[in-house]
């Protein structure tokens, strides 16, 4: 890893990149979804949260009375598929999941428009809407980024 600019080197293997146990990694997911409620929330969003499960709201603008814009996102660390179980008929918007997405869970997820985002993979899928668009922007803070699943063909 370098620093700076001029850059200089301040750390190389064995110490960087250090390997992660599976608790840290859950425990570092967390805490980046931590944040990321609280980067939402300071820029004018409202965050509900329910159990795994964020509503996130813009506020109503103006004088005109109405519903404003909501989205809903299913955030987990653990078993995709049983998350996935564990959800309701409600609309989702975003499904972001540290362990991998299965590909039977992708393809459910798709059907039902919700944009997957599947960190161990770094795939998300091809669809996309204003939620998570941004939370794969703030995921390109810690490294995070992604590719879209399936890979376009080129023919």
């Amino acid at each position: 890893m370098a620093l700076g600019f001029p850059a200089r080197v301040v750390a190389g293997p064995p110490a960087f990149p250090k390997k992660l146990s599976s608790e840290e990694k859950v425990e570092m997911f967390r805490r980046i979804v931590a944040e990321m409620i609280h980067v939402f929330v300071g820029s004018g969003l409202n965050c509900e949260q329910d159990g795994d499960c964020y509503e996130v709201r813009r506020p109503n603008a103006g004088w005109r009375p109405g519903r404003s814009p909501s989205w809903r996102m299913q955030v987990t660390d653990g078993d995709a598929r049983e998350a996935v179980k564990r959800l309701t008929t409600a609309k989702l918007d975003v499904f972001l999941s540290l362990c991998e997405i299965p590909n039977d869970v992708r393809e459910l997820l798709t059907a039902r428009t919700t944009l997957w985002i599947d960190i161990t993979k770094r795939e998300q899928s091809r669809l996309s809407n204003d939620l998570g668009d941004e939370v794969l922007n703030f995921l390109k803070r810690y490294g995070v980024r992604t590719l879209r699943w399936p890979q376009a063909s080129h023919s």
